[in-house]
């Protein structure tokens, strides 16, 4: 079979646009923090950036739970925020795990006051990838790459004046995520968002030259057969 080496390289460029167009929203990381994070608060000034933002926001963290969520004090609640922008007290948005009557469920908290349940069930000692979008007015909660809840966006559910990142737990320290926390990240974007946007685009650069290697070996090979 003959190759053409120009047209092949028209068909290596028709690849590297569509994968450069692969993602429908172009995504700014506020926050990270990979490996193992610690109970407690985050603040910094990319963090602070995000007052007063109403849309394009989300969160994703690795959730791995040993038991369910409890309280720190006699007269805490069971409901506990695995990633919490704002106070969890009168604003701000995040993900939690919401108490049910026989197992805990993920959860999303929107303006402390609003908690959206799901089906989605905490399964003790499952590393569980959360994902939580607020886009166009609507949060979506994400679970291992699947919808299942959504919430219309409460009034007061962004941070307009506390820029404080919660991981397992909130300012008033009455209630704990039991388990492990890892591989965090806080972003903002633009354009319609997908899951898939957060994962790592590849190397284009990288993949012209693997292709172009493929090629040139081929058209070596047609010209040692035909010098045969």
């Amino acid at each position: 079979m003959k190759v053409n080496l120009r047209t092949a390289v028209f068909v290596l460029a028709l690849v590297g646009a569509s994968l450069s167009m692969a993602r429908a929203a172009d995504i700014t990381q506020v926050w990270s923090e990979s490996g193992a994070i610690a109970e407690g608060s985050y603040t910094d000034q990319n963090l602070s950036s995000l007052e007063g933002v109403t849309n394009n926001i989300g969160m994703e963290i690795t959730a791995d739970a040993t038991t369910y969520a409890g309280p720190n004090s006699g007269t805490g609640g069971l409901n506990v925020p695995v990633l919490y922008f704002g106070n969890t007290c009168c604003s701000g948005l995040g993900i939690f795990e919401g108490d049910g009557a026989y197992a805990d469920y993920w959860s999303i908290l929107l303006g402390g006051v609003t908690l959206q349940g799901s089906g989605a069930a905490v399964n003790l000692g499952e590393p569980t990838t959360l994902l939580l979008v607020e886009e166009y007015g609507t949060a979506i909660l994400y679970v291992n790459g699947t919808v299942v809840a959504s919430a219309p966006n409460s009034p007061n559910a962004t941070s307009s004046s506390n820029s404080v990142l919660w991981a397992g737990t909130d300012q008033g320290l009455d209630a704990s995520f039991n388990g492990t926390l890892s591989n965090a990240e806080v972003f903002t974007f633009t354009g319609v968002f997908s899951p898939s946007d957060l994962t790592p685009e590849p190397a284009t650069g990288t993949l012209w030259l693997v292709g172009l290697g493929v090629l040139l070996l081929a058209r070596y090979a047609q010209r040692r057969r035909a010098a045969c």
